[in-house]
């Protein structure tokens, strides 16, 4: 099966080498927003992401949904 990467952000994505709040911060910031955009996008406070950036807490199953579709990934992409 051959994995269809459109940049090199996609290829760290695919080998899945990182982390669920590594992926979500790398994602954010290869979008430029700060943490308090992707809060509001996402309905939260922004401690809530710095939370899930830092590995402290990770978002539930329903939220990582959320989370992928605001980042414009597919879900797996975010887990390990």
């Amino acid at each position: 099966m051959q994995a269809n990467l459109a940049s090199p952000f996609d290829l760290v994505l695919f080998v899945g080498l990182m982390d669920i709040g590594t992926k979500i911060r790398t994602a954010r910031v290869h979008r430029g927003w700060t943490v308090v955009d992707l809060a509001e996008k996402l309905g939260v406070t922004r401690q809530c992401v710095e939370s899930w950036e830092s590995g402290k807490t990770a978002p539930r199953a329903q939220r990582v949904t959320k989370v992928a579709k605001v980042l414009g990934l597919e879900p797996a992409a975010l887990l390990p």
